[in-house]
C-alpha cells in the first residue's frame, strides 16, 4: 500500500434492513483483475455517528456511508466494492498520496460504478415513472417534427410553447416538476470527486432508495429535456433571481455537460490538460480546499508526471502556489490567468484561488472544449505567443509580456445587487399594469395574457433593468458623441454589442447581427412599458418612435418577446459587471470589483484584456483584478494603434 503497487477492495456481507453490517479487506495487486463495483456518493456530514465490522474490528462511518451500504449489499450474497473511505486510510497521508492517483484504473476496471444518491425524499421513488413519461413526450416531438430536428432552438420553441396536458405531461407549476427539481439539487450533482467516478465508468448505474437507472441513459435524458426547455432542473429562489454568481441549476446542468464532454455516457474518455480541467471543473464544490485540485488529477494527462505529488499535509495555499508555477513552466501562463479572479485566501494575485467560487458569471475568457469553436469573440492577443515567466528570485512574482492599453475613467454600477431592489420595482409596475400590488410570492408565476402571447411581470421587470444600464452606459459615453466612438461604429451598436460583452446567449461565439433588431425592439418595448424612462439622446438618431396604437401595454408583448432574446443575454452580463469608459473613449463592462484608474493591459497571447492596479507608488508592481470587456479592441486592434508599446510588468 505505502508505495501504491497494491490497493484494498472490500467484501459486504449478506444481510438487510437494520442488520449490523459486516465485511472484510482484500488488498489485490494492481496488476490484478478482480471483480468489484466501485461506490460514487457523497460523504455529506463527515461526523462518525454509526460504525460497520470489519475483519473484526470496528469502523467508524458517516451516515451516508452507512445508509449506501444497507441499500446495496445482497440478502444472500456477498458483493464486492472499492468504496474510498474504506480502502483508503482517510487518517494516512501518506497512503492518500499513493492511492488517489490509482483512482483512474480503479474506476475503469471495475464492473460497475454506482451512484448512490440517497434514500427516498420528498417523492423521488416516482422519478423513474415520470421519466417514462417525460420520454414519451420526447418521441411524440422526434416524430412531430423529425424535420428540424437539427435546430435544438426549435425544438426548445415547440415543448415549451405547447400544452404540457397534449404530450402526457402535467402542468409546469406541477408538484411532478417539483420533485424532479428536488432529485437534481442533490448534493453529488455538484460535487468535484463524482466528476471522474462517472466519466471513467465503463457501466454505471443510479441508486435511489430502491430503484435504479442506466447512468447513460439518465445523462441522454437530462440533455434532451435540457434542450427543449423542460422545468426539470432546480428553480433559482428569489435572493437568486438577480445574482451574477452561478446557481444551484447551472452548476447541476454545466458539470452534466462537462462529464459528456470528458467522454461520459460515451466510453470515449480521453484525458484533458489538468489547467483545462481545473477551469472547467471551477464551479463544482469540495469539502477539503486540497480537492478542487486533486479531485480532478484522475482525469489529466499529467497523471503520472513525477512534478506532480499529492501533499494533504502541506497547506492549501502552497498547493495552489505550487500548481500554478507548475502551469506557467508548462506554458500555460495565460490560463493560469484565466482563472486568477477571485480570492479568499492569502495567495498572490495571478495564483489561482482554485477554492473561491467568487468569480463572474458568465465568465469572458474562452472555455476549455474538444473542439474549439468558430466564430469566438474574443481574440485580443491571442494571435501573439504569449512571455510568461516566473521571478527568478521572488517565487510569488510573475512577469508578463504584454500593452498597457488605457484606464478606466468614469464607471457606472452595479443595479441589483439584492432582492429589494427587484421587489419593490416590481411592485411598482405590477399597481400600474394589474392595478394592484402584488406579494413577493407571486413574482415568479403573475402573467400578462393577450391575444399575441403571454410574459410574466419577471420580464417586465428584467426588461426594465436592462433599461437602466443602457441609460447608465450612454450617460458614460455621451461626453464623447461629439468626436464619436473611436472604431467610427454607430452607438447603436457600441450600446448593444457592449451590454451583452458581443457574446450570443449561452454561448462564447460571438453575437450575431439580428441582435441589432433585437435591441431596436427592446427599445421599442421599454419605452411603451415604462413612459418615464426616456430613449437617451445618444439612441434616438434612426429610432423609430412608437405610433400612440403600440402604447397600450397588452398589445406590445410581441414586440416585447423580440427582446427577449437581447434581455437575456444581455442580463447575464449587466448583473455581474459593472459599465465604465475609458480614457480614450471606449465602453467596457468591468469587474465589481473595478476602481477608477485601474489599468486595462492585455497580455499577449490572451484572449482577453484584464485589468490590473499598482501595489506600490513606484508602479513597477501590479495585482491582476479580473477580465473584462472593452469594444473595439476584443479583436487585435489595439496592437494597430499608434503609441501602444510592448512592456513587461510585474503580478505579485
Amino acid at each position: 500500500m505505502p508505495d501504491g503497487s497494491t490497493f484494498r477492495i472490500v467484501s459486504v456481507f449478506p444481510g438487510k434492513g437494520d442488520a449490523q453490517i459486516e465485511c472484510d479487506f482484500l488488498e489485490v495487486p494492481n496488476s490484478s483483475k478482480p471483480k468489484y463495483s466501485a461506490l460514487s456518493y457523497t460523504w455529506g456530514d463527515p461526523t462518525v455517528n454509526s460504525f460497520v465490522w470489519m475483519h473484526g474490528n470496528v469502523i467508524g462511518t458517516a451516515e451516508n456511508l452507512q445508509d449506501a451500504l444497507k441499500h446495496l449489499r445482497d440478502p444472500l450474497d456477498v458483493r464486492t466494492f472499492w468504496i474510498d473511505a474504506l480502502c483508503i486510510n482517510q487518517k494516512d497521508e501518506a497512503e492518500k498520496a499513493t492511492q488517489i492517483p490509482l483512482m483512474r484504473r480503479i474506476y475503469q476496471r471495475s464492473n460497475l460504478v454506482v451512484i448512490y444518491l440517497g434514500t427516498y425524499s420528498d417523492g423521488s421513488d416516482t422519478i423513474p415513472a415520470f421519466c417514462e413519461r417525460i420520454e414519451k413526450a420526447h418521441k411524440q416531438i422526434e416524430e412531430l417534427y423529425a424535420d428540424d430536428l437539427g435546430n435544438p432552438r426549435f425544438i426548445q420553441k415547440i415543448i415549451a410553447g405547447s400544452d404540457y396536458q397534449t404530450l402526457g405531461l402535467p402542468e409546469s407549476n406541477s408538484e411532478y416538476w417539483h420533485v424532479f427539481q428536488q432529485f437534481l439539487s442533490r448534493p453529488w450533482f455538484k460535487r468535484v470527486w463524482v466528476i471522474q467516478e462517472a466519466v471513467l465508468s465503463n457501466s454505471a448505474e443510479i441508486v435511489c432508495g430502491d430503484w435504479s437507472m442506466n447512468w447513460n441513459d439518465f445523462i441522454a435524458f437530462l440533455l434532451k429535456s435540457y434542450i427543449a426547455a423542460l422545468p426539470i432542473f432546480p428553480s433559482e429562489v428569489e435572493t437568486k433571481r438577480f445574482s451574477n454568481r452561478p446557481t444551484d441549476s447551472s452548476v447541476t446542468m454545466s458539470l452534466i455537460i462537462f462529464m459528456m464532454a470528458l467522454g461520459a455516457a460515451k466510453g470515449e474518455f480521453c484525458p484533458w490538460n489538468y489547467v483545462d480541467l481545473l477551469h472547467r471543473g471551477r464551479i463544482a464544490f469540495a469539502t477539503k480546499a486540497h480537492d478542487y485540485c486533486y479531485g480532478l488529477l484522475g482525469l489529466s494527462k499529467e497523471l503520472m508526471d513525477p512534478n506532480i505529488k499529492i501533499d494533504y499535509s502541506i497547506s492549501v495555499e502552497e498547493v495552489y502556489r505550487q500548481f500554478a508555477r507548475y502551469f506557467v513552466i508548462q506554458g500555460n501562463g495565460v490560463k493560469v490567468l484565466y482563472n486568477a479572479a477571485g480570492h479568499d485566501l492569502d495567495l498572490p494575485s495571478w495564483v489561482p484561488d482554485w477554492s473561491c467560487r467568487n468569480i463572474g458569471n458568465p465568465r469572458l475568457c474562452p472555455e476549455p472544449r474538444v473542439e474549439p469553436l468558430e466564430d469566438i469573440f474574443c481574440s485580443a492577443a491571442s494571435s501573439i505567443p504569449s512571455n510568461i515567466r516566473l521571478h527568478p528570485t521572488s517565487p510569488d512574482v510573475l512577469i508578463v509580456g504584454g500593452i498597457i492599453f488605457d484606464r478606466i475613467e468614469p464607471l457606472g454600477s452595479q443595479h441589483i445587487s439584492n432582492f429589494e431592489i427587484g421587489y419593490d420595482r416590481e411592485q411598482k409596475l405590477t399597481a400600474r399594469y394589474d392595478g394592484k400590488a402584488k406579494d413577493r410570492d407571486s413574482l415568479e408565476g403573475h402573467e400578462i395574457e393577450s391575444e399575441k402571447g403571454r410574459i410574466t411581470l419577471i420580464t417586465v421587470l428584467e426588461n426594465s433593468i436592462i433599461a437602466d444600464c443602457v441609460t447608465e452606459l450612454c450617460e458614460l459615453l455621451d461626453a464623447e458623441q461629439l468626436r464619436g466612438y473611436p472604431t467610427s461604429e454607430n452607438y447603436v451598436t457600441v450600446i448593444w454589442r457592449t451590454l451583452t460583452c458581443n457574446m450570443s446567449r449561452g454561448s462564447q461565439q460571438k453575437a450575431p447581427a439580428s441582435y441589432s433588431e433585437f435591441f431596436k425592439a427592446f427599445l421599442i418595448s421599454t419605452t411603451i412599458l415604462d413612459p418615464t424612462w426616456q430613449l437617451p439622446q445618444i439612441l434616438q438618431q434612426n429610432q423609430q418612435e412608437p405610433e400612440d396604437s403600440e402604447r397600450n401595454f397588452r398589445d406590445c408583448i410581441e414586440i416585447l418577446m423580440q427582446s427577449t432574446e437581447f434581455v437575456r443575454c444581455a442580463k447575464e452580463h449587466c448583473y455581474s459587471r459593472k459599465r465604465g469608459r475609458t480614457v480614450r473613449g471606449y465602453a467596457g463592462q468591468f469587474s465589481l470589483y473595478a476602481r477608477v484608474g485601474d489599468a486595462i493591459f492585455l497580455p499577449l497571447g490572451s484572449a482577453v484584456p484584464f485589468l490590473i492596479r499598482p501595489k506600490n507608488s513606484t508602479g513597477n508592481m501590479y495585482e491582476i483584478i479580473e477580465e473584462c470587456y472593452v469594444h473595439g479592441i476584443m479583436e487585435g486592434e489595439a496592437f494597430k494603434l499608434e503609441n501602444v508599446a510592448k512592456i513587461d510588468i510585474h503580478l505579485a
